[in-house]
């Protein structure tokens, strides 16, 4: 689609504008021509017929006045037609308007013809009307409002010109912000600077400008992201590599650590993944609504036989409540699951998993026995590839995935206490979806 100029679009505007304005001066006046023709032909009137009004005989009624040819019809207080000038067929049409009501006239017919006729009321109830030819005032009018009507174009031009030029001296901010943009090399990100940029225009820029620093925010976490997710993944590579050196100088190959390399690996790999999945997974993961009751089940039922394998336990006391929270069944599944895979990892002891319902949120905490998190210190556990300690298992992605998730629904997540450990997830519940009664 071809870009519009602002400029452009405010002429056209203009041009049409002026000829519409034009246009409905023109027929203004031509309306106003014949109001003041009418207008001085009630002046007139009292001229002509001054003789007439003066010694009452109608002889004294000129034929002639300033060049044009003037006809009569005597009207008597009833309306009756008293009497009508020779050279006429019919006589004159009564009309009872006078030149004060000219005076509120807005507009008049588009043509009143070649002659006008007034009415002159005389002192005995009598009304002389007055058919006069007025081609020279007519002539003179129409000259006066023509030259008018041109100098009104005339301005109107030159008003569209200064317009254009005053319309490239105020967007001059805008196109210099706009070379201020273009000169943004890749991989810098900089603010459009406001100063200079009109009032009208500065929200627009802001509004770039906070774009600008999520822009810069999300490369800033995607080479973050990078640069720790291949130094995660390089140490079981390394590790792998010196296992198949070592088989193939020795023939002999400790396959239970293998498969313990290839586990870590595998585990890091679907971490940066779900990673990956929930920095643009805002607005999908946050549509539906799904049983919260029911995925912890799912999700401990998934870490039973990890938790089995270290020799601790895992249990659920969700109590009768089934309440419904905002968020996609996946999403939630995959924030609890790396929940409980944290405390195994980093806690002790038995894992419990509580569920209660509070205002408009459903709370879900995670407790253990180990001695937690500082929570004066929790924020760093919350950054990507931290771990509280270096040779702990892991990449240090699960609690960060967590809280993008919690984030993209809408909720928070956070340590609540530090002994016993108390990871506590708030989940936004369902509109319109109270908790639901239902057998654990």
């Amino acid at each position: 689609m071809k870009a519009s100029s602002l400029r452009r679009r405010v002429l056209v505007s203009m041009v049409v504008v002026i000829v519409v304005t034009v246009g409905c001066l023109s027929l203004y006046l031509h309306g106003t021509r014949d109001i003041l023709r009418r207008g001085l032909m009630h002046i007139q009137a009292k001229e002509i017929a001054a003789a007439f009004i003066a010694s009452g005989n109608i002889d004294h009624l000129p034929r002639e006045y300033a060049g044009g040819e003037v006809s009569y019809t005597l009207y008597g207080a009833d309306r009756e037609v008293l009497w009508v000038s020779s050279g006429r067929t019919r006589p004159l049409r009564y009309r009872d308007d006078t030149l004060e009501s000219l005076r509120w006239r807005f507009w008049h017919r588009l043509d009143v013809g070649r002659f006008i006729n007034v009415a002159l009321p005389l002192e005995d109830g009598r009304t002389l009307m007055i058919s006069r030819r007025d081609q020279n005032e007519r002539a003179a009018i129409e000259a006066l409002l023509d030259a008018r009507l041109k100098q009104s174009l005339v301005l109107a031009l030159t008003l569209a010109a200064l317009v254009w030029f005053l319309m490239a001296w105020a967007l001059a901010p805008v196109r210099r912000a706009a070379q201020a943009a273009e000169a943004i090399a890749p991989g810098q990100i900089r603010q459009i600077p406001e100063a200079p940029l009109p009032e009208e225009i500065r929200p627009l820029v802001r509004a770039l400008n906070r774009v600008a620093v999520r822009l810069g925010e999300s490369l800033e976490a995607e080479r973050e992201i990078l640069a720790n997710g291949a130094h995660e993944l390089r140490t079981p590579l390394t590790v792998l590599d010196l296992r198949l050196q070592k088989f193939e100088q020795d023939g002999q190959v400790d396959w239970p650590e293998v498969r313990e390399d290839l586990q870590r690996l595998r585990r890091v790999v679907e971490q940066l993944l779900q990673l990956a999945r929930s920095e643009d997974a805002a607005a999908t993961e946050a549509a539906g609504t799904c049983l919260l009751a029911a995925l912890v089940r799912e999700a401990v039922a998934g870490v039973y036989p990890l938790f089995e394998a270290e020799g601790r336990a895992v249990r659920a006391e969700l109590g009768n409540d089934e309440p419904r929270v905002c968020g996609t069944a996946d999403a939630v599944l995959e924030a609890v699951t790396n929940g409980l895979e944290n405390a195994l990892a980093h806690g002790r002891g038995t894992v419990c998993i509580r569920l209660s319902v509070v205002g408009a949120h459903v709370l879900l905490d995670i407790q253990d026995e180990g001695e937690g998190v500082p929570l004066e210190r929790q924020s760093e556990y919350f950054r990507r590839f931290h771990k509280g300690r270096q040779d702990s298992p892991g990449a240090g992605l699960g609690l960060a995935i967590v809280q993008r998730i919690m984030l993209n629904l809408g909720g928070t997540v956070e340590f609540v206490s530090c002994a016993p450990g108390i990871l506590r997830y708030r989940f936004p519940l369902a509109a319109g979806h109270g908790p639901e009664s239902a057998a654990v």
